[in-house]
Parts: structure tokens; C-alpha cells; sequence
């Protein structure tokens, strides 16, 4: 019996435990007993965390394999012990056994069973029903019918999941959200009737778009990928181009646009995936199946909202790590931001996050742990402002995300208009260079400050900065630095202190992530004669230097630069409310716009991270 294990003491003791004990479990699911995971908790209380992990892992796999039990008619020579390894084809979710014919829904409808309407032909077969091209005989419009079938294949929780889907619909208008016109029973089968879409799925769409933008003599060069994560996933994203790449994006942010629409009716998807996007022959997208959406409570039927904790929901490949954990009550819209990045990742690069073959379990680990690669990796024409929105959107924790689909689609398009990204706020090196770039007068100050208190070697890093952006901003940076050298000898005091308050900036950037070696050598460079800022970094760099020292060393219109330094080591130290008073502080006795961004954006995150820490400490060690 698996609750007769003792109980072990080292790490390796206790991993080889509970994988005695998940396969017992295993074995009792097998000979069709239930999982009872509270008793199966309470049993071994000092294995809790890593056992309520498998065990959820666990009910995950038997729930799916159960589906596709019902909804799969068994292939000859299928293992007979139901053993289910998982794995991705050209984007969908298969199993090789038991069997995979999906004829289960039967063999069709005949095409006058709908009234009012003549179904033309199949255009989509999925789990839950099949969709039809139809003619609407009063208005010889075409349409899109979507049918579940009545008897075996369609049992209560179907049709409730239908019945929610023509509800949310009905609920929702959006250019990029599927509109719904019809709804009923007739021939023993329920019916919803929507616009018909032409077109193609969004992967079918984006892989096409690749191939002729790579050819177009216009598309820029394309570019090498190297052997990445997902790697059943398309290999074309070694086609992509920069002018791809932003076209990518345009398309991106109005899809975000319909699902920012559903959630602020309080509605999450939980099925975004490319085959549930369509393109239509004009380049719109098309956000379709909300057949298994979580609706607002009290919209919908208990029956059709009720969602157990282990059961799955969604399409594996694009599951956030809450749905990967079979825990429905921790997902909310932040989840579809994750299958969101999940998308626009595939969009850009053409393969997954991570590897999506192999085991369920061990997609359900990749997904709920692995890091994903960093799209650059895979694709050069992916700067780093792209890749810190993806990356923003796969964080594995909720609050570290995007926290709705809108603010997704808004930094989307900063980024296409040349704005500065919020989940890059907190570099004031990176806001400070975003300005310089919309403003002429002051690319010509921070060039100065190269100039006048830099080196060769730090305008040429500067140079290459900006002109990853294009030839034209480097030309522009040029033209920048020569004006600065003209204009050198009438430098007044105040371009001067805010070249130095950039330097800074540039500074507390390379100490915020641990370079000290590089922060010591820009304080050598620019601030060795400099007093206030000088003494600031001495006390970044040297840990034994205390807050009232610097202060009382620090010349007084440069005590904002005191309080900016304190609040740096407070961050780095952890001390989140702290560090967020002295950021207010420095706020106070200096308030420049870019000053006013930087702190926004520490208050943003030090609110999260003190966040985090209240729910760790709610849950106990």
C-alpha cells in the first residue's frame, strides 16, 4: 500500500518516495478508484509540496486519457495497458494510443437538416463538434455553422460548454471577435450559426506571409536560426525579417485587442491557440471557439461554468503553467496573456518556447518550469525590446506578466511607434536613450556628455546602440555627436547635469544587474571628478559605506542623487518598502519626467515583488 511507505528524510530519499507513491496512486486509477488528493496529503504531510505536484500532474494524464478514450476509437495494435505518449503535429495535440480515427462524431449531417440554412461542406472536425460552410437561404450569404451531435458524443457537459460559447458570443462585439447570428436544435443536433471567415489559420497565415516576404526584394535580409526548443514546430522562422517582424506585430496587438474585448466582459478564452485565429483574405484576424471560455459568474448554467480542480483545460501546447497545474481557480485573463506570448513567439520564431514532445508529464513539467529560450537566440531580427514583451508574457508567475491583453497590445504598439516599452521602464538608461531618439537637442546633450566626459570607446558603444535600430538613426547619432563638438566650448551647466544625471543612469543599470565590474569602470571614467556623483557610486560599489555618510557628503543640490543611490541598495537588498520611500524621496527633491518614469516603474515592481512575498508568507513554509 502506498500510505505504508515511511516517510524519508534526505532530498534523494524523499524523490524516490514519492515516485513510489504517484505509482501506486497510479496503479489504484488504473483499476478505476478515485484520487483523493486531500487524504492523499494528509497521509504524508511531510511530502506535501512535491507530492501534490505529481499527484495533480497525475490526474491530469488520466483525465486526458479518459477523453480520448470516449472521443477516439481504438487503432490496431493499440497498447493495451492505455499507456498515452503525447505529442505535437503541425501545432494540434495527438495521442498514439489508444488510437487516433476521430470519426467518432459520426458521419455528418445531412444538408437540409438545418433550417433556413444548406450546409456545403466540412470545414473544421474538433473535439467538441464540426463546423460547416453554409448557405443562408433568405439572404444567399454564407456562413459558418457550427454542430454538436446529440447522443453518445454529446453528453451534458457538451452541450452545456455550447450553450456557453452561444452566450458569450452573443455578449460580445468586436471587429476581431467572431460574430454570431443564429443559435438552435433541429434534426437531433444543436447548431450556432456565425460569420463565415475565408481565409486561412493564423499559423497557416504567418508561415505563407514568411515565404513571400523573404522572397519580396523589399523583405530585408533573412536570417540563420539556430537548433531551438519546440522543435516540432515550423523551422520557418529562419525566414523572417525585420519588415515581417513588425508586420507580425501589427497583426499581434489587434488580436490582443479581441481578447482584451472578452476580458473586460470578464471573459478568459483559455483556448488561444493559432487554429482558434483566423486570417481573412484582407490580413484582419479573426478570434474564434469560445466553447471552453470561463464566462462571469452568474452569466452561465453552474453546470456549464464548473470547472474540478486537476481536470484540464485548454490546448497543451499553448497552457500557462496554471493550467499545466490543473488548478482552474488560480486562472484568470493573465492566462491568456501567457498562451498569448505562447503564440506571438511561434509567430516571430516559428517553433515553441520550449519542447512540446515527448510524455504529457513531461510537457506539464516543461511548461510549469522550463524557461523559455530567449527569441534572439532563434532569430536575430528580434531585438531586445521585442524579446522582453515575449519573455514579459511567458513569465511563469501571473504577476510578473502583462496583467491583461490591453496592456500587451499597448506596449506592442509603443514599440512600433518608437516609444519607450513599460516592461522596460525600470532601465532609466533605456528611457533616457528613447528620449535622446525622439529628441534631436537632446541626442545632441547625451552626445556631449560622451564627448566631454566619456571616451572614444563609449561614444562608439553608443553609436552601435542606435544603429541597431537602422542605418538612418545612426547617421542621425553622427550628426549628433558632430553638433556636440561644435558646440563643446558653450556647453552650459544645465546640458551638462543632465549628461551627468544620463551617465548615472547608465551606471545604476550596470549595478542593478549585478555587473559591478563595469559599473566600477564608467565611475572611474565619468564621475572621477565629479563631486556628488562620485561619492554616489562609492557607496553603490562599496557595501561598507553607510546612507548617512553619503548624505552628509553629498554638495546640496545634488541630494537627489544621495536618495537615488540609498534606493538602489535598498532594491538590491530587498528592503521593498524602504527603497520605495526613497525613491519618492529622490522624486521630491528632483522631478524631471524621466525621474518621474523611473520611479513609476520601481513603485510597479517593488508593489509586485511585496506582493509575492505577502502570498509566500500566507501559504507557510
Amino acid at each position: 500500500m502506498a500510505d505504508d511507505l515511511k516517510e524519508p528524510q534526505s532530498p534523494p530519499q524523499r524523490a524516490e518516495v514519492v515516485r513510489e507513491l504517484v505509482a501506486a496512486y497510479a496503479a489504484r486509477l488504473d483499476r478505476g478508484e478515485t484520487l483523493d488528493l486531500s487524504g492523499a496529503l494528509a497521509a504524508h504531510p511531510t511530502l506535501a509540496p512535491e507530492l501534490e505536484q505529481e499527484l495533480r500532474k497525475l490526474a491530469l494524464v488520466h483525465g486526458a486519457i479518459a477523453a480520448a478514450d470516449q472521443r477516439v476509437a481504438p487503432a490496431a495494435g493499440a497498447n493495451a495497458s492505455g499507456d498515452s505518449t503525447f505529442v505535437v503535429t503541425v501545432g494540434e495535440l495527438t495521442t498514439t494510443s489508444p488510437g487516433a480515427v476521430r470519426d467518432a462524431a459520426g458521419a455528418g449531417v445531412p444538408p437540409d437538416a438545418i433550417p433556413g440554412y444548406e450546409l456545403i461542406r466540412e470545414i473544421h472536425r474538433g473535439g467538441q463538434g464540426i463546423v460547416y460552410l453554409a448557405m443562408q437561404l433568405a439572404t444567399k450569404r454564407k456562413v459558418a455553422v457550427k454542430v454538436i451531435l446529440e447522443g453518445r458524443f454529446a453528453g451534458a457537459a457538451d452541450r452545456a460548454r455550447f450553450e456557453r460559447e452561444v452566450q458569450i458570443l452573443a455578449a460580445l462585439k468586436h471587429p476581431n471577435i467572431v460574430a454570431i447570428h443564429d443559435s438552435g436544435s433541429a434534426g437531433g443536433c444543436f447548431y450556432l450559426v456565425m460569420d463565415y471567415i475565408p481565409g486561412q489559420t493564423l499559423d497557416r497565415y504567418v508561415e505563407s506571409r514568411r515565404r513571400e516576404l523573404a522572397e519580396s526584394p523589399s523583405g530585408g535580409s533573412a536570417s540563420g536560426a539556430a537548433a531551438a526548443p519546440g522543435k516540432t514546430a515550423s523551422h520557418a522562422g529562419s525566414r523572417v525579417t525585420r519588415r515581417a517582424v513588425d508586420e507580425f506585430l501589427r497583426m499581434f496587438a489587434k488580436i490582443c485587442d479581441a481578447v482584451n474585448a472578452a476580458h473586460l466582459r470578464g471573459v478568459i478564452h483559455r483556448d488561444l491557440k493559432p487554429s482558434n485565429i483566423r486570417v481573412d483574405p484582407e490580413g484582419e484576424p479573426v478570434v474564434l471557439d469560445f466553447g471552453l471560455a470561463k464566462a462571469p459568474v452568474g452569466d452561465v448554467a453552474p453546470a456549464a461554468a464548473m470547472t474540478e480542480t486537476g481536470q484540464f483545460v485548454g490546448s497543451l501546447p499553448w497552457a500557462s503553467p496554471e493550467q499545466a497545474s490543473g488548478m482552474p481557480s488560480a486562472m484568470d485573463v493573465r492566462s491568456d496573456v501567457y498562451s498569448l506570448g505562447v503564440i506571438l513567439f511561434q509567430m516571430l520564431t516559428g517553433r515553441f518556447p520550449y519542447d512540446v514532445t515527448g510524455s504529457m508529464r513531461d510537457v506539464l513539467d516543461r511548461i510549469i518550469s522550463a524557461a523559455p529560450a530567449r527569441p534572439s537566440t532563434l532569430l536575430r531580427h528580434i531585438g531586445d525590446e521585442v524579446e522582453t514583451i515575449v519573455l514579459k508574457c511567458l513569465a511563469k508567475e501571473r504577476e510578473r506578466r502583462y496583467q491583461n491583453a490591453g496592456e500587451l497590445a499597448s506596449d506592442i504598439r509603443r514599440y512600433l511607434s518608437g516609444e519607450a516599452i513599460e516592461a522596460k521602464r525600470d532601465s532609466a538608461w533605456y528611457v533616457l536613450r528613447k528620449m535622446a531618439r525622439r529628441n534631436a537637442v537632446a541626442a545632441v546633450m547625451l552626445m556631449t556628455l560622451l564627448v566631454g566626459i566619456g571616451s572614444a570607446g563609449t561614444v562608439a558603444v553608443f553609436y552601435r546602440v542606435l544603429a541597431r535600430e537602422g542605418a538612418e538613426e545612426a547617421e542621425r547619432a553622427r550628426q549628433a555627436h558632430a553638433a556636440a563638438v561644435n558646440e563643446f566650448g558653450e556647453l552650459t551647466e544645465a546640458q551638462l547635469s543632465l549628461a551627468l544625471d544620463y551617465a548615472f543612469a547608465r551606471f545604476i543599470d550596470e549595478y542593478a544587474v549585478g555587473r559591478s565590474d563595469v559599473a566600477a569602470t564608467l565611475a572611474q571614467r565619468w564621475f572621477s571628478r565629479r563631486p556628488g556623483y562620485s561619492e554616489a557610486a562609492a557607496f553603490l560599489l562599496d557595501p561598507s559605506r553607510t546612507p548617512e555618510v553619503l548624505r552628509a557628503q553629498m554638495p546640496c543640490q545634488l541630494g537627489w542623487i544621495a536618495e537615488w543611490a540609498v534606493a538602489e541598495r535598498l532594491r538590491a537588498d530587498g528592503d521593498h518598502r524602504a527603497a520605495v520611500a526613497a525613491y519618492e524621496q529622490m522624486q521630491r527633491a528632483r522631478p524631471p519626467s524621466w525621474a518621474q518614469t523611473l520611479v513609476d516603474s520601481r513603485r510597479r515592481e517593488l508593489s509586485a515583488a511585496r506582493g509575492a512575498d505577502g502570498e509566500a508568507d500566507n501559504r507557510g513554509p
